[in-house]
């Protein structure tokens, strides 16, 4: 399971794949950042530079 983070209000959600264009929360178009793993132990894979 993987953890997605909304672009603009940084809403959460937990699901293998992000949710679609489209925040549940918000309600906004947004880029889900992957934020499963951001410690430097997961840096191979993992890791959304973005954050």
């Amino acid at each position: 399971m993987n953890e997605w983070k909304c672009s603009n209000c940084g809403y959460v959600v937990s699901a293998e794949a992000p949710p679609g264009d489209t925040c549940p929360s918000c309600h906004e178009k947004c880029s889900w950042l992957n934020v499963t793993c951001y410690i430097p132990d997961c840096a191979p894979e993992g890791v959304d530079k973005r954050l």
